[in-house]
């Protein structure tokens, strides 16, 4: 279920940064004319867009390079903090910069929302990892539910499409992340507890002994 949110949560992201960053940098004043964040501009004439849609695709760029960071960041990290932590810390991390998204703050938000991939990039490995240990025989169908789980992304984005259209918001439709974001951040913490649980139920999910096998094949 923790890894079903977040793969909801990353691909809702994913799928509605570009929309949002538009929403959120370009705005019209009290006269009815169109405003442009000076940063979003400038960004623009330097990477040689074309058009504002193209601009915010650029923004994406710079939040793959932060992802990318904290793919190879998160995992010299956990050589100090415990992963269970780590994963905790950077959904928190990620809720707040989600609240922030969903304040709608004109020209500021847009420049947040890039650092949620920073913090999502450890995610998908941390939890499914972490939620294979003490299973046993049951190791392989565990992991198949969790590869299973990444129908979360399919299920998301027309939620938050219908969100948008129905409250005409692009800020409000991201209470879907911000939920998906919470459960690995309790997950984190209360791994400890099922860790323990799973510990105690390991030899009950021993392969039990085929006893129509004869002895020896």
């Amino acid at each position: 279920m923790t890894q079903f949110l977040y793969i909801a949560a990353q691909v809702g992201v994913n799928a509605f940064a570009v929309n949002y960053i538009l929403d959120n940098a370009i705005t019209k004043d009290a006269s009815g004319a169109i405003v442009i964040d000076p940063l979003f501009s400038w960004y623009g004439s330097l990477t040689g867009a074309m058009t504002p849609e193209a601009t915010a695709a650029y923004v994406i760029t710079i939040a793959m390079i932060l992802c990318a960071t904290g793919r190879f960041t998160g995992a010299a990290i956990t050589m100090v903090i415990k992963p269970t932590i780590l994963l905790s810390l950077y959904g928190i991390a990620n809720c707040i910069i989600i609240l922030v998204v969903m304040a709608g703050i004109k020209f500021f938000s847009w420049k947040v929302l890039p650092f949620c991939w920073l913090c999502m990039a450890i995610m998908f490995p941390f939890i499914f990892a972490m939620s294979l240990r003490n299973l046993g025989a049951k190791t392989k169908l565990a992991a198949s539910f969790q590869i299973m789980s990444i129908v979360g992304g399919a299920v998301a984005p027309p939620l938050m499409g219908w969100l948008a259209d129905t409250y005409h918001s692009m800020a409000i439709c991201f209470i879907l992340p911000l939920i998906g974001f919470i459960a690995p951040t309790v997950y984190g913490f209360a791994y400890p507890r099922l860790l323990e649980k799973s510990r105690l139920a390991e030899p009950a999910m021993a392969i039990p002994l085929d006893r129509s096998v004869p002895e020896g094949r």
